[in-house]
């Protein structure tokens, strides 16, 4: 996975405190039957109108 922006924490299993202009990229991610079934985000913002 490839992060880059100005405000972010990495953590052992998250990517936590995401400020603005955070890019996170996903690279060579497997959907097949032998690779991962599903990607599953979950976050929450104080503004109804943020995007992920």
């Amino acid at each position: 996975m490839l992060y880059y922006g100005d405000t972010f924490t990495i953590t052992d299993k998250s990517v936590e405190g995401i400020g603005n202009n955070v890019s996170l990229e996903f690279i060579d991610m497997d959907f097949t039957s032998e690779g991962a079934s599903k990607l599953v985000v979950y976050g929450c913002s104080p503004i109804d109108k943020n995007t992920i």
